[in-house]
Order: C-alpha cells, then sequence, then structure tokens
C-alpha cells in the first residue's frame, strides 16, 4: 500500500471512528466541557462556507457549484448535512472533504478562523491555484491536509511548523516552489508527509530527522540539491522512502541502514556518488531498491545477500558497469523477480526465471 493508498485508507478510518466516538466514548459533563467547540456558532461556520463558495467557478456550465450548500431550503442555520461537510456532536464543522467537484478556484476566501474544531481538511484534485494562506495556521487541531493534485503556487507558509497536531500532510502535484520550511521537525506526530511533484528546491532540511513516527516520505520529482541529510537514519518507522528525480549530490549516508522498517527506496535520477554503503544490506525488509542514474562507483556489495525480502533491484547506470562477478550472489536470492544493472555498457534486465541458480 503506497502513499497515497494508506492516505485514502486513514481518511476513511478517522471518519468511521468519528462516527463511532459517542457510542464508544461516554460523555458527561465534564467531558463535554473539554469537548465543547469555541465560540464561533454553526450560522457563522455555514456563512464562511458560503462566502467561500461564492468565490469559485465551475468547470462547467449549467451545471449548479455545490447544490447542498445552501440556506434557503431549510430553517437551520448549519451546514452539517451539506455534502463534503461532517460535524462533530456539538455541531461544529469538524471535516471538509471535497474532491473531483469539477470546479476551480483559491483559498483567499477560506475563512480558517472559522473552523477552530476541523480536523480534517481535504480539497484534493480541484483546480485550487494561488497560494496557501497562512492563515492555515490557526487550524490547530488539524490532523490530516491533503491538497494534493491542484494548481497551488508560492512557498509552503512556515506557518504550517505550527499544526503540531498534523499526521498526514499531502501537498503532491501541485506548482509549489521555494524550500521545506525547517522548522516542519516539529510537526512530530506526522506519519506521512508526501510534497512530491512540485517545484521545490534547495536543501532537504535536517530537522525531518526529528519526525519520529513518519513511516511514508515522499520528495520526489523536485528540484532538491545538496546532500542527503544523515538525520534521515533517525526515522526508525520509516517504511517508504521516495527522493528520485530530483539533484541531490554526495553519497548515500551510512546511516540509512538504520532504517530497518524500510521496503522501498528509491534513489534513482539524481546525482549521487561514491560507493554504496555496506549499512544498506541491513534493510532486511527491503523489497524495491531502486539507485538507478546516479554516478555511483565501486563494487556492490556483498552484505545485500542479506536482503532476504528484495524483489526489485535497479542498479542501471551509464558511467559504470557492475562487475558481472559482483552481482552473482545477489542473482542468488530467491525471491528476485526482477533486476536492472550495468554490464560493460549494456543494460540489462533478467527476469527471475531466467537467471541461473
Amino acid at each position: 500500500m503506497n502513499c497515497s493508498s494508506r492516505i485514502a485508507f486513514m481518511r476513511t478510518l478517522f471518519f468511521l471512528l468519528f462516527l463511532l466516538l459517542p457510542i464508544s466514548f461516554p460523555f458527561t459533563s465534564t467531558t463535554a466541557n473539554a469537548f465543547t467547540s469555541t465560540t464561533t456558532t454553526a450560522a457563522e461556520q455555514a456563512e464562511a462556507l458560503l462566502n467561500w463558495k461564492s468565490s469559485l467557478l465551475h468547470n462547467q456550465t449549467n451545471s449548479d457549484l455545490l447544490p447542498s450548500w445552501t440556506l434557503t431550503n431549510s430553517s437551520s442555520s448549519s451546514s452539517c448535512n451539506w455534502v463534503g461537510i461532517v460535524c462533530n456532536q456539538f455541531g461544529s464543522v469538524s471535516h471538509i472533504e471535497l474532491w473531483d467537484m469539477g470546479f476551480q478556484g483559491t483559498l483567499k476566501s477560506f475563512n480558517f478562523t472559522s473552523f477552530p474544531d476541523l480536523v480534517h481538511l481535504q480539497l484534493t484534485n480541484l483546480t485550487l491555484f494561488g497560494t496557501i494562506p497562512f492563515q492555515i495556521s490557526s487550524l490547530s487541531k488539524l490532523r490530516f491536509l491533503d491538497l494534493s493534485f491542484n494548481q497551488i503556487y508560492g512557498d509552503i507558509p512556515s506557518e504550517i511548523s505550527g499544526l503540531t497536531s498534523l499526521q498526514f500532510l499531502n501537498l503532491a502535484v501541485n506548482n509549489l516552489n521555494g524550500s521545506i520550511p525547517p522548522g516542519i521537525g516539529k510537526v512530530i506526530h506526522l506519519i506521512e508527509l508526501n510534497v512530491s511533484s512540485n517545484n521545490l528546491s534547495g536543501s532537504i532540511p535536517t530537522s525531518l530527522g526529528d519526525l519520529y513516527n513518519l513511516t511514508c516520505l515522499s520528495l520526489s520529482v523536485n528540484a532538491f540539491s545538496g546532500s542527503l541529510p544523515v538525520e534521515i537514519g533517525n526515522l526508525k518507522n520509516l517504511s517508504e522512502l521516495y527522493m528520485y528525480q530530483n539533484s541531490l549530490t554526495g553519497s548515500i549516508p551510512s546511516t540509512f541502514g538504520n532504517l530497518t522498517k524500510l521496503t522501498k527506496l528509491y534513489l534513482y535520477q539524481n546525482n549521487l556518488c561514491g560507493p554504496i554503503p555496506s549499512e544498506i544490506g541491513n534493510l532486511a525488509s527491503l523489497v524495491d531498491l531502486e539507485l538507478s542514474s546516479n554516478l555511483l562507483t565501486g563494487s556492490i556489495p556483498l552484505t545485500f545477500a542479506n536482503l532476504s525480502k528484495l524483489e526489485n533491484l535497479f542498479l542501471i547506470n551509464p558511467f559504470h558497469a557492475w562487475e558481472l562477478n559482483q552481482v552473482e550472489h545477489i542473482i542468488s536470492v530467491s525471491q528476485l523477480s526482477f533486476w536492472f544493472y550495468s554490464f560493460r555498457n549494456w543494460k540489462l534486465g533478467i527476469p527471475c526465471k531466467y537467471r541461473s541458480v
């Protein structure tokens, strides 16, 4: 299950848990006070949503935009029954989930301060453009933020580091530029971070090494430069690491050998140089290893024989030919189903069924 599918799964899980909360958790007057919303009323939240709706444009003519978002046909001033809106038991908006709705617009008119109890915000594939407002930092309870597959540009606001309850952050497939805010390491509850397929640049912040709960990190298809932070080796819970198609230089840190839960390591299409560290052989859970199109040299570590779960290995390097005797110990791994490597200016792919054992 990749980053995107796990985010969809967790979105559904959060929603189900939210619905079960009144059943599984007995509320008393004391606990009710602890969970009671701030002074924002249901009417104010409905008005804030309608104001944002009025700023949006529909991609199709003769079609109503979010038709359920209206107060004209009901005496209620609540938005809790509107499409994409879920409220907590106090009537305050807790979830906003909109995707593939066929409209476009910006977040400029979205009044973040009207939703103090929001824990889940998903605005995916809506043709949103413009920047991410710094006022997003007012969503202090937010745990899930997905703005992927839009046309959002500008910097990732530094204020996003103030969302310390955040567990899932997906900003992939936009036009974001600038760098990752160095304060991202303060969002210590993050489980998944995906900023792939943007125009981000600069160095990868060392503070990512403080995100000890991270299981999936995707920085691929950007313009990051500089070296791979050795601090990434602190992420002992990481299972997927995607840093391919950047401009990263230097060597692969030996600390990557600490990532013993890693199943996927994609570092291809960078400018990484030097030998493959022998510590990569410590990654006993590794299934996919893709290091092609770099400037790696030396021999394939004998420790690769320890990668008993490895199924896919890609080592294509136009500037370096791995000697055939360097890979014989890999070919003997019974689980290996497909591998690519460069040999005397040839690029070879040998399916498992044709290998010698």
